[in-house]
């Protein structure tokens, strides 16, 4: 995990994951400072030992070491969502680790699935679902407006809750000023940093683009490349251990 300081588009490294998380199921406390996570190292050791094969846990990023840590036995359900800086809500069991109480926190068990629909991250951070028909909460389609650019990424299959696509990236669609072509493009994320611009992650490199009036095409100009990190074992310090 890294952090990325968007004012200086610098990025700071810490700890690697040995396992599986589902970006799908994290979020990011408003200040920043936790990180809400679900992951998995399916290991029968860790249910053995009560941590269970999958977990729902928080860090201080750019941190994984647990803080508060609620084990679960399998990927149904999992992850949870900040309600304030200090109130989580949970798709899983409250039940925590004895070894990873949740301190300051507040803890709240709820279907965060039904919690995306409405006033998960996808909607709080200013992105609208195109409902498939009235009569359904199913979305065709992601849509967020800034500055006169929305892109656009198209749902498949039961994706409907998530703006994270799989590893193959997503198709996402431009468009801008009335009567220029929309310009697609591919990616594992797309959104509007704080600057207002349009940023994306592909293939283990940041960019962050504009629109050009050549066919309705995009410039990319590279941020940063992680591509070439490999694994390395790094011990959080004592800030990130700790309440």
């Amino acid at each position: 995990m890294s952090i990325w300081d968007i004012g200086h588009d610098k990025i700071e490294g810490g700890q690697w994951f040995h396992g599986r998380i589902y970006p799908e199921r994290c979020d990011l406390s408003a200040r920043g400072d936790l990180l809400l996570y679900f992951g998995g190292k399916f290991r029968a050791r860790d249910m053995e030992s009560g941590y269970g094969i999958t977990y729902t846990a928080v860090s201080r990023p750019p941190y994984l070491t647990a803080l508060a840590l609620w084990p679960s036995s399998s990927t149904w359900g999992g992850g949870g969502l900040f309600l304030d800086d200090r109130t989580v809500t949970l798709s899983q069991s409250t039940a925590y680790h004895h070894d990873h109480p949740p301190g300051p926190l507040r803890v709240i068990e709820y279907n965060v699935f039904d919690a995306r629909h409405n006033a998960g991250p996808c909607s709080r951070n200013g992105w609208s679902g195109v409902l498939v028909s009235p009569h359904t909460k199913r979305f065709s389609a992601w849509r967020k407006s800034v500055g006169g650019l929305t892109p656009e990424r198209a749902v498949c299959g039961d994706d409907y809750y998530s703006l994270y696509p799989g590893r193959e990236g997503a198709q996402y669609q431009l468009t801008w000023l009335p009567g220029v072509p929309p310009a697609s493009f591919r990616a594992h994320w797309a959104d509007f940093d704080s600057e207002g611009r349009l940023v994306a992650a592909a293939g283990g490199r940041l960019f962050w683009g504009v629109p050009t009036r050549k066919r309705g095409s995009l410039s990319w100009s590279e941020i940063a490349s992680l591509a070439s990190e490999r694994f390395e074992p790094v011990t959080a310090p004592d800030w990130a251990q700790q309440w």
